[in-house]
């Protein structure tokens, strides 16, 4: 069972991929460990600091996770504005 999909696999060498459409991570470095174990959680294998990665973001957060949003700006019983990108560009101080 692979999150509800039932999976057969042959005898011998094989491979699984998992592919992420988005990280959301911060700018940091992140170590990766991974895992393959039955449904009750007994691992066949375990691999703790499989890869070491980096990340780089042109936005300075703080934390670990950045979710994917959108901002609205407008006042107060006026149809929200859709925020652009120029919009979202760091203000230099004077």
């Amino acid at each position: 069972d692979l999150e509800g999909h039932s999976i057969s696999l042959p005898a011998g060498p094989g491979s699984i991929r998992i592919l992420f459409d988005d990280f959301s991570f911060i700018e940091g470095t992140y170590s990766l460990d991974v895992a393959i174990h039955t449904s009750q959680g007994v691992a066949y294998d375990y691999h703790r600091g499989y890869c070491t990665f980096a990340l780089r973001s042109r936005h300075e957060d703080l934390g670990v996770y950045r979710p994917r949003h959108h901002w609205e700006i407008g006042s107060l019983g006026d149809a929200p504005l859709e925020a652009t990108e120029d919009m979202m560009a760091p203000i230099e101080s004077k």
